[in-house]
């Protein structure tokens, strides 16, 4: 029993293990596993599909949406595992923690109605269009316009950039200025847009992590009204309920942890006791791990009982990033440069390609720390 995890989500942990371990999950997983590095997202959907058929995606959304009505412990749980097992997390993470859990706070009843349980089934996947080419994350730069349209219904054009998951979600959360003679922090509205749609184009960018990032050309999309979020000039106040849950460093943790626990294992199996340092420096790491994983819990708890908190999931994500980036490179450092190109080293040879990113998406480092100096931390007065 793991201290402070509820038994019933014990209980999950080892359903996701026997799920995870033999059946036809075992079998995707290991066809996933002999792709060549880089392969298209879309080859994920039949993996994606069984999770959701034995109703592990969405394990803390109410029943009638798809999920189980767990908690923030069965996110935890759930993020582990799935990271053990090596499977993919970010189109789970944009799918159901952040598109998802979105609509499920601020959607309307027929959003959440035709969206959700297919997302929680695996039927259908989200990303988010945010970042642009030349505003980068700063949405108040936002040149993506949507025109409202006589007979009802929107036009959206624009460019977005490094978006993950583009190239094989259904749906994407598109954010577009509706108003340009409004303040920037005015006329922004969130859209719910077709990515099969013939007017939206997707094009690969070159990257290390095995997540391909994306450029979205959006041209004249139509949308109906059913594809807005909120109201047209809603946008800049959900989207920082959104980053609160975006935020919340799960993932960050969850990768760190498979880092780390493939370097303990290594230095498990080197036929000779570690050094004192040696273990000096896991333990130092794993405390950091694990202070990151009950900061993620409490951002998820917040999020759970509907009182997203910005500067909780700022620190959250602050410090599991770190925590990740930096058991990464002293696994590196304690193991060698060679533990990565062993045939058994998938995992260290992600985390020397993944962990530069760690501390720059979904908020960089620098940009969590001046809004965290900027709040006071009064979360934790």
């Amino acid at each position: 029993m793991d201290f402070g995890i509820p038994e019933a989500s014990e209980r999950l942990r080892a359903e996701l293990r026997g799920l995870l371990r033999s059946g036809p999950v075992a079998a995707e997983l290991a066809r996933l596993a002999g792709l060549p590095r880089g392969h298209e997202e879309s080859e994920l959907r039949p993996l994606y599909r069984l999770l959701g058929e034995a109703g592990v995606l969405a394990v803390a959304w109410p029943a009638e949406h798809g999920g189980r009505g767990g908690g923030p412990t069965d996110q935890l749980v759930l993020a582990e595992e799935l990271v053990r097992h090596d499977v993919p997390l970010p189109l789970h993470s944009l799918t159901i923690q952040i598109v998802g859990a979105f609509l499920l706070a601020a959607g309307s009843d027929e959003q959440r109605r035709r969206l959700l349980p297919a997302m929680a089934r695996g039927e259908l996947l989200a990303c988010v269009l945010f970042t642009e080419p030349d505003a980068g994350s700063d949405l108040t730069a936002l040149a993506t316009a949507a025109e409202r349209l006589d007979g009802g219904g929107w036009a959206i054009s624009g460019r977005k950039r490094f978006s993950m998951g583009a190239s094989a979600a259904d749906v994407g959360l598109c954010a577009a200025r509706t108003d340009p003679a409004a303040s920037p922090y005015q006329g922004i509205g969130l859209f719910l847009v077709p990515m099969g749609d013939p007017a939206v184009r997707v094009r690969r960018l070159d990257s290390l992590p095995d997540e391909a990032f994306h450029e979205v050309e959006l041209d004249g999309v139509r949308v109906g009204d059913d594809a807005l979020v909120g109201g047209p000039g809603d946008g800049w106040a959900l989207i920082g309920r959104m980053l609160a849950g975006e935020r919340n460093g799960l993932n960050y943790y969850a990768r760190g942890l498979r880092w780390l626990e493939d370097a303990r294992r290594r230095l498990g199996a080197a036929g000779e006791p570690p050094a004192d340092s040696t273990l000096e420096g896991l333990g130092r790491h794993w405390a950091r791990l694990e202070a990151g994983r009950w900061l993620a819990v409490r951002v998820l708890q917040a999020l759970h009982e509907g009182a997203p908190d910005v500067t909780l999931s700022a620190l959250a994500k602050w410090h599991c990033s770190e925590a990740a980036q930096r058991a990464a490179w002293w696994a590196l450092e304690t193991l060698g440069p060679a533990a990565a190109l062993r045939e058994d080293g998938a995992a260290l040879e992600a985390a020397l390609r993944e962990a530069p990113g760690a501390t720059l998406s979904a908020g960089a480092s620098e940009v969590l720390l001046d809004a965290l100096a900027g709040s006071g931390l009064e979360a934790f007065g």
